[in-house]
């Protein structure tokens, strides 16, 4: 009996609850799959805002493409350039500080110098003194 109300004919076609399911849902795939004609026509009118655009380019399209590149060398040579700038900078920072620091052990070692003249010329006057 279960096979009896599983089953219909239609236009003289023998149909089961089985065949009818897969019929549903391969119109439902179908209408996942469908484009909404307000979503067709969005997309058109923007497909034709392109095709304006490269119409208006025309022949130009070329020298957009060179502009382009000439663009992005000029970028990249410049992010060059400034890398190599900056490790020139630190460079002489680097050699600045050398400077820097040779010029306080030369001014320390200076004054140990003048510091030891004055301390001989000091014991020799007292020396001197000492003998007058």
């Amino acid at each position: 009996m279960d096979t009896l109300t599983q089953t219909l004919t239609y236009d003289g076609q023998l149909l089961t609850a089985t065949s009818i399911q897969n019929s549903l849902d391969i119109i439902n795939d179908a209408l996942a799959l469908r484009v909404l004609k307000t979503t067709f026509d969005g997309l058109e009118q923007t497909v034709q805002g392109i095709e304006q655009v490269f119409e208006a380019v025309g022949n130009d399209g070329a020298a957009l493409v060179e502009t382009v590149q000439v663009t992005r060398r000029q970028t990249r040579d410049l992010a060059r350039q400034t890398q190599q700038s900056m490790a020139d900078a630190w460079e002489a920072f680097e050699a600045d500080q050398a400077l820097r620091e040779a010029q306080v052990v030369a001014r320390r070692e200076l004054r140990g110098t003048v510091d030891d003249l004055l301390a001989a010329e000091v014991e020799e006057r007292l020396q001197l003194q000492a003998d007058t």
